[in-house]
């Protein structure tokens, strides 16, 4: 039976909401439709073995403006933070 290795860190991602479109009032139906654009996508490597402590991280260096969603999509191992030329408590960018 082969052992799980040790999560040593995460990939999280950061959900943007999609800005409101600013079309001619020709081309929409109603006067007060809202139509937003696209959500935009971030993800982040981070090297840091708790969850809830690399979401934070990842807040902290997040613009803050806007609704952000983030979660976490998936563990990382050692080997891939090794990779990944991560140090322990780094974020970068995917």
């Amino acid at each position: 039976m082969s052992e799980k290795a040790p999560v040593t860190g995460w990939i999280i991602q950061v959900l943007t909401p999609g800005q409101p479109d600013a079309l001619p009032l020709h081309r929409t139906r109603r006067r007060d439709a809202t139509l937003l654009g696209p959500p935009s996508f971030a993800y982040f490597n981070v090297a840091i073995a708790d969850v809830a402590k690399a979401i934070e991280a990842v807040t902290k260096r997040s613009d803050s403006s806007g609704d952000l969603q983030i979660e976490e999509m998936r563990e990382l191992s050692a080997r891939e933070v090794s990779a990944l030329n991560l140090k322990v408590g780094e974020v970068k960018p995917a």
